[in-house]
């Protein structure tokens, strides 16, 4: 009897450690996942295009 009850503790210990590990990680993911989605929702505004070039004084050969 004092077998199945400490196997009994050590698997609730392992659930319970598993448990708040699994929710620590969680968290930070949806940190992550937050923070990298509202760094892609910024837009920064695009440089102006290039002048045109100058026009060609060649007429030929």
């Amino acid at each position: 009897m004092k077998a199945a009850d400490a196997a009994f503790k050590a698997l609730t210990a392992g659930l319970g450690f598993a448990t708040l590990y699994l929710a620590g990680t969680f968290s930070i993911n949806v940190y992550r996942g937050l923070s990298w989605h509202s760094e892609q929702s910024v837009s920064t505004p695009s440089p102006p295009p290039p002048p045109p070039p100058p026009p060609c004084r060649w007429r030929g050969l």
